[in-house]
């Protein structure tokens, strides 16, 4: 699986889906389902972009979807992780 393709949503979107998938920043799921998606923000733990935020910078944050997928060949007791970064539609 390629690593490069861009989830692009609008702004609905993403929250709707972030309310169902759930946010892992600093974690995985357990339960490793081919197919599960979940979110991560590589932002959530940077003091840089705390201090940004703080000063009224309005950027989205750095919001990537993974999702887990089967190895080919399969490996057992094994799964891939596609990460895929979140693009909001303008």
């Amino acid at each position: 699986m390629e690593d490069t393709e861009e989830v692009v949503m609008t702004r609905a979107e993403f929250d709707a889906a972030l309310s169902k998938d759930g946010e892992y920043s600093c974690s995985l799921p357990s339960g490793t389902t081919i197919g599960k998606k979940w979110f991560r923000n590589n932002d959530a733990y940077s003091p840089i972009r705390q201090i940004e935020k703080k000063l009224g910078d309005p950027a989205f944050p750095d919001w990537w979807q993974g999702e887990y997928y089967e190895l080919d060949p399969p490996v057992p007791n094994r799964v891939g992780i596609k990460w895929r970064k979140v693009r909001l539609k303008e």
